[in-house]
């Protein structure tokens, strides 16, 4: 018996590889059969064969198809779990290999048995193993005894080998199709749009970029899910696919075409490429597209990726970076009102002391020595430096208020001359009314607001032809219309009257208008005071908004909003005693300031009256002056910001070691302002700063009288 010969082996071994890679079907079988039919007649054997096993779910080992078992001329071994379990420990050493059943050893009797209950008298048997796990045996048989040799054993390794390719492979296949299936599964059901498009001739990346959108264009969609078939109303995915690029009406525009040149410039790859596009619904849509290209032998095949709608997570970042821009602008002119607001306090400290020691100078001035000249210049400028206070203060939403019932177009029509004096006379003030609701306010401030808005239109017409419209009217308004960009982040919903002024005038660009409100900023070549800053703190102290429209070159539209008032309004409070001062001999008055200059300049004029004048510079110092002079003391004048013991727990204890003082509070702040913690806690009177000693000395007689 010899081995088979190597262009033998060769031939049967590309045989083997292709039967054993059939699919496992009846023709399969019997090609298979056919094959080992060959291998048995070459060898000159009784039989060849292949059996394949498998563990079934309770590991034991049994016949996985009795199609895999092939002899010729002999009947079948039967094999089963016992019989493979009695070869185990031969097999577990290597190929069972017998060359004559008959020298066997006594163990082996039941072997011996069942070969030679079939014919047989020799046998190779080579096990295989798969993962380390006995999945089949490869072998041949003989009814002669037989020698077998090297070659053959070789070629029953070869065989084993084979299998266990096959048997991988078999493997890989199902792996791939469960990990495929798998995949499948989560593209159908993601809710994100996955596509695959293909080209029917494949495009040569050397084309010029135009040449390559338009093949691009003309590929087919092979692979989507459902979620991409709505979005791009291509109906069912059975209906979506073999969809030609150029027939999706949604993917036709020049902003995809745009999108696919800068995909092919980029090497077929796009990530994260944000993308306008027009949705099913017709609205514009923001999406992501992750895009992939699959190129082969300088040829683009096919690009396959997925698509995000991420409108609402834009239209969330854009609100969101709007909100922290309106919020980061409030804080600004919060802390700009606040600093505003100081620094008209220390300011009105100054005022005050100037003012005064001019008021004394002049009682010592002879009239019509030159010095008086003097003293009115004084005077003016101070009084100049009061109305800056009043806009810090404006600017501040701390300026002083008389809130009452306003009938809007009735102080527009009483502005008229004074608006049209206003204007150049190439310009044409319009005024038009419409039915406006009556707010609560004072009527000076809105008289204010409204000439500094025409003031500033009519600057932005200058002397060339315009027109300037001034209007009124009711206006349904939701808070976030009410917040914007330089309203109030807190204003509650409702009906706002509004005055509203318009021109065709230069307009301002972005830049500008971002700084329109911020104090001292204009665009003239010398600045006029606070401005728009101080309109913007009037309004927002009466809980009002303003809303501004302008473009470069095409004019500008400010409105003003105020709530409209209710049943119930507050009165205009009556105004003082202005008759001639009374004397006050006799009487006695605590002065408490912080400040040397202002209880320096007060102390003073309380003398010039006949008072008795007790000083103190801090709380602390108010309380024990007070103390021990409680019963001679008429009344005190109490500054409000004072370091350590502030204005309000001073009168607290001074009420409670006498609780009917007459305590008079001054302050640079404005009396709604300053009072607001001493509602209904007994307050003399208010004086604010800067007052003259003909105020001080009124306020004093109308308190002591009672």
């Amino acid at each position: 018996m010899t081995a088979p010969s190597d262009t033998s082996r060769e031939r049967f071994l590309d045989l083997l590889v292709e039967r054993l890679t059939l699919p496992a079907t009846a023709s399969g079988a019997e090609d298979a059969a056919a094959l080992l039919e060959h291998v048995a007649r070459l060898l000159e054997t009784s039989g060849a064969y292949v059996i394949m096993l498998a563990d079934d779910p309770h590991g034991e080992v049994v016949i996985e198809s009795r199609d895999a078992w092939y002899e010729f001329d002999v009947p079948p071994l039967e094999i089963t779990a016992e019989r493979i379990a009695l070869l185990e420990p031969i097999y577990r050493r290597g190929p069972l290999v017998i060359e004559d059943s008959r020298r066997l050893a006594p163990e082996a009797d039941e072997l011996r048995g069942a070969l030679e209950s079939r014919g047989l008298r020799s046998a190779l048997m080579q096990p295989v193993y798969f993962d380390d796990v006995l999945r089949g045996f490869v072998g041949f048989n003989d009814a002669r005894p037989r020698r077998w040799t090297t070659g053959e054993l070789e070629l029953a390794t070869q065989l084993a080998r084979l299998v266990v390719g096959t048997l991988d492979k078999r493997q890989a296949d199902r792996s791939l199709a469960e990990a495929e299936a798998r995949i499948r599964s989560f593209v159908a059901e993601t809710p994100i749009p996955v596509y695959c498009w293909e080209f029917p001739q494949p495009i040569p990346v050397d084309l010029p970029v135009d040449e390559q959108v338009d093949a691009i264009r003309s590929g087919l969609l092979v692979e989507c899910n459902e979620a991409y078939a709505a979005a791009y109303q291509l109906g069912s995915v059975e209906d979506a696919i073999g969809t030609r690029f150029g027939d999706v009406a949604l993917l036709d525009t020049d902003q995809i075409r745009a999108d696919l040149a800068r995909f092919v410039k980029g090497g077929y790859r796009s990530v994260e490429k944000h993308s306008e596009t027009r949705g099913g619904d017709g609205h514009s849509r923001i999406v992501v597209y992750n895009t992939t290209g699959f190129v082969d032998d300088g040829r683009l095949y096919r690009i396959w990726g997925n698509v995000r709608d991420v409108t609402a997570i834009m239209d969330a970042e854009r609100e969101q970076d709007e909100l922290e821009e309106r919020m980061r602008a409030a804080q600004k002119l919060e802390s700009l009102g606040l600093l505003a607001g100081g620094i008209a306090h220390d300011f009105n400290n100054l005022l005050f002391s100037i003012r005064g020691y001019a008021e004394l100078a002049r009682n010592d001035v002879a009239a019509g020595s030159p010095g008086e000249g003097f003293l009115d210049e004084i005077e003016t400028a101070a009084g100049v430096a009061s109305e800056l206070c009043r806009q810090l203060l404006a600017y501040a939403g701390r300026g002083s208020f008389v809130l009452e019932p306003i009938a809007v177009n009735a102080l527009i029509g009483d502005m008229r001359g004074l608006l049209e004096s206003s204007v150049s006379g190439a310009t044409a003030l319009r005024i038009e009314f419409a039915e406006a609701p009556p707010i609560v306010a004072d009527a000076s401030q809105l008289q204010q607001i409204l000439l500094n808005l025409v003031i500033n239109a009519a600057e932005a017409i200058g002397s060339r032809p315009g027109s300037i419209v001034v209007s009124s009217g009711v206006a349904e308004c939701t808070s976030d219309e009410l917040a914007g960009p330089h309203g109030d982040l807190e204003l509650p919903a409702g009906d706002y009257t509004f005055i509203e002024v318009s021109d065709d005038g230069s307009g301002m660009s972005a830049d500008t208008e971002a700084r329109l409100f911020d104090p001292f900023f204009t665009t003239k070549f010398t600045g006029r005071g606070l401005g728009m800053s101080a309109v913007l703190g009037i309004v927002r102290a009466h809980h009002g908004s303003i809303a501004v429209s302008t473009e470069e070159g095409s004019g500008t539209r400010v409105r003003v909003m105020f709530p409209a008032a209710g049943e119930s309004a507050v009165a205009r409070r009556p105004d003082g005693n202005n008759g001639p001062p009374a004397p006050l001999s006799g009487e006695a008055v605590l002065l408490v300031d912080d400040d040397d200059r202002v209880r320096a300049v007060g102390a003073t004029m309380l003398e010039r009256m006949g008072v008795t004048v007790f000083t103190a510079d801090s709380g602390a110092e108010a309380v024990r002056v007070f103390a021990d002079h409680a019963d001679d003391i008429s009344a005190v004048v109490l500054d409000l910001t004072m370091p350590e013991m502030d204005g309000v727990e001073t009168f607290r204890r001074l009420r409670l070691r006498r609780n009917d003082v007459r305590v008079i509070l001054t302050s640079g702040y404005t009396e709604q302002e300053a009072t607001r913690h001493f509602v209904g806690r007994g307050l003399a009177a208010f004086l604010q700063k800067p007052y003259s000693a003909t105020q001080l000395h009124l306020t004093l007689e109308t308190v002591l009288a009672w």
